[in-house]
């Protein structure tokens, strides 16, 4: 704080008192929203004093490299897009004022992961069907779409929304002799897995007209 008083004489003026600053106030209030597997929003506390720009630095903990957005000195949050899925990353702020920047504040957060489907097979093959089986991760499915097709393409494709619970169906009413290509994703929260495929032959058929 400053005071300022004024003398005239022997007479002497009341204090008045202000503040002042040497340079900028370090940052507060690094925090992390809206994770998904693939964003993260960032906020922080707005400085009591103007600045002309804040700097986002952020980075996986373990690799790869650093990653950088300006931001205006009147807005206080920021979305980090195109992330890496189930990674931690190490997220440095810093405000700047002419050529004056304050001492970075650093924080981590980790993106969600991605929901997993795999091992997509198939058994029970028949002349006109199978059953396909799968497994998960450990995050609980909303739904699975299933997507069959004939490899040549001669017919229109099947699709089938299936209960989050299954790890199985029966898959019906195919043409015989048949190459099929299937492919599996599933769905959580709606936020889908990479999508995983098999190929499957169906059973030629009883000899018709004999």
């Amino acid at each position: 704080n400053i005071i300022l008083i004024a003398l005239r004489g022997n007479l002497k003026s009341i204090g008045s008192t202000t503040s002042a600053s040497t340079g900028l106030r370090l940052l507060q209030g690094l925090r992390f929203s809206e994770v998904t597997p693939t964003t993260i929003s960032v906020a922080w506390e707005a400085p009591l004093a103007p600045v002309d720009m804040f700097v986002v630095n952020y980075n996986p903990k373990t690799h790869g490299e650093t990653q950088q957005v300006i931001v205006k000195g009147d807005q206080n949050t920021v979305a980090l897009t195109d992330l890496k899925p189930g990674t931690e990353y190490v997220v440095t702020l810093m405000a700047l004022q002419g050529t004056a920047r304050t001492e970075p504040l650093v924080g981590s957060v980790t993106t969600e992961a991605e929901p997993e489907v795999d091992h997509l097979t198939t058994s029970e093959v028949t002349s006109n069907g199978f059953k396909l089986s799968w497994t998960t991760d450990d995050n609980p499915f909303d739904y699975f779409n299933v997507r069959v097709r004939d490899s040549k393409k001669e017919f229109p494709p099947l699709d089938y929304t299936l209960s989050g619970d299954l790890r199985t169906t029966d898959i019906q009413g195919l043409q015989d002799g048949t190459e099929y290509e299937i492919s599996l994703v599933g769905v959580t929260n709606g936020r889908q897995s990479q999508p995983i495929n098999t190929i499957a032959i169906t059973g030629v058929g009883a000899p018709r007209g004999l």
